[in-house]
């Protein structure tokens, strides 16, 4: 069965349940019969949505965004970085360079370069950098006091 409305819309009710529709702005939706959906946007942007309630969308520059039932989701850039997001709020980046930055909810920021360095942010605005050597500094959040430490 096909029907098209005023604005052009055309949708098409096949027997076994499966529907498509293509919209008037080039957005072609089409859902099984055991209601998963695609959606296929002029853009070229793919946005696919199961029945658990997760999905994966996947941009025209190769990003892919897969979001999981319990709403945390991951980006998988196309140059390769890796973003994940949990629930809870903690973040977590990596790299192909291997550069690793953790966020925690409570606005503490943890990162660690592919040569041991690390670097992190208080939720105080401390801040504190280590060498890979062990070798490193402190400084307050309110900037005023520095404290360098020795391996």
């Amino acid at each position: 069965q096909t029907q098209v409305d005023s604005k052009g819309n055309c949708i098409v009710i096949r027997p076994n349940g499966e529907r498509s529709a293509r919209l008037a702005d080039g957005t072609v939706i089409e859902t099984s019969a055991e209601g998963e959906k695609r959606k296929t946007f002029p853009d070229g942007c793919v946005l696919i949505t199961r029945t658990d309630g997760s999905s994966e969308q996947t941009d025209p520059d190769g990003t892919k965004i897969t979001t999981l039932m319990d709403g945390s989701y991951t980006i998988l850039k196309s140059n390769g970085t890796k973003i994940e997001v949990q629930t809870t709020g903690e973040k977590l980046q990596t790299d192909p360079g291997g550069l690793l930055i953790r966020t925690f909810p409570d606005g503490r920021r943890v990162q660690r370069e592919a040569d041991g360095k690390t670097a992190e942010t208080l939720p105080d605005g401390t801040f504190r950098q280590c060498e890979a050597d062990g070798s490193g500094f402190e400084l307050s959040g309110d900037n005023k006091q520095q404290r360098d430490f020795l391996p």
